[in-house]
C-alpha cells in the first residue's frame, strides 16, 4: 500500500521541476539554440509525468487530500478545462480540511496526535540513520533492540490517540487511518477497548449517544 508520505514526495517533485523550468526561463541562452531546447524538452517530459504522478497517487491523510484539492484547483492544465463553479468547490473542500486540521495546541487530541507523529518521524530517522551495512549478527542485535523500543514507542502513542475523544470529524478519520495502519486490531483484548471509543465518538459526533 502507498504510504501518505509518498504523496509528499510526487508534490514536492512536481513543486521542484516547476522551480528548475523558471530557472532554466532566466538563463541567457541564445534564441532557440540545441541546449536551451533539449534542456526545456527533458523538464517539460519531466513536469508532465509529475503531473500525473500527484494526480494518480493516493492521498492518504486529511493533510495530503487538502494539498491534492488545492493541487487540481491551481494546475494550469486543469483550468483549461473545469468550469470556474468547480475550482470554486474544489478550493472551498481544500479550505475546509485545512481548517479541520487547523486545531489549538491546547486540544488534547491535537497533542497526543502530534506525538504519534513525532514518534514516527523519531523510528524511521533511527532506522535510515543506524540499519547496519554488513551480516554482523551483533550490530543487527543491538539495531534490533534498539528498533524494539521505538515500536513500542509508536504504538503506545497509537493507542493514546486512538482511546483520546475525537472533537470532531476530521479527528475521528485520522483515529480510522491510524487504527488501521497500526493494525490495531491485533492487539489482543485491548481492541475491543479502542473499537468502542471509535464507535462511541461517531455516535456522538452523528449527534447520538455517546
Amino acid at each position: 500500500m502507498i504510504e501518505g508520505k509518498d504523496f509528499a514526495r510526487s508534490l514536492q517533485a512536481y513543486r521542484d521541476i516547476n522551480a528548475a523550468m523558471t530557472t532554466w526561463q532566466g538563463i541567457d541562452h541564445e534564441p532557440q539554440s540545441k541546449i536551451h531546447d533539449a534542456g526545456w524538452d527533458a523538464m517539460a517530459c519531466a513536469h508532465a509525468k509529475a503531473i500525473d504522478t500527484v494526480g494518480t497517487t493516493p492521498a492518504t491523510t486529511l493533510a495530503d487530500i487538502a494539498a491534492k484539492a488545492d493541487f487540481i484547483a491551481t494546475l494550469p492544465d486543469y483550468r483549461d478545462v473545469i468550469d470556474e463553479w468547480a475550482h470554486q468547490s474544489i478550493r472551498s473542500l481544500a479550505a475546509d480540511i485545512a481548517a479541520m486540521l487547523d486545531r489549538p495546541m491546547q486540544d488534547a487530541f491535537a497533542v497526543k496526535l502530534r506525538a504519534y507523529q513525532r514518534a514516527l518521524e523519531d523510528r524511521e530517522a533511527f532506522d535510515k540513520a543506524n540499519t547496519p551495512k554488513t551480516d554482523d549478527g551483533e550490530a543487527w542485535s543491538a539495531f534490533e533492540d534498539a528498533m524494539g523500543h521505538l515500536h513500542s514507542a509508536v504504538r503506545e502513542a497509537a493507542e493514546a490517540v486512538v482511546m483520546e475523544p475525537a472533537p470532531d470529524a476530521a479527528a475521528l478519520a485520522e483515529k480510522r487511518r491510524i487504527f488501521a495502519a497500526e493494525e490495531m486490531r491485533h492487539i489482543g483484548e485491548d481492541v475491543g477497548d479502542f473499537v468502542e471509543v471509535i464507535f462511541a465518538d461517531g455516535l456522538r459526533l452523528a449527534g447520538g449517544a455517546s
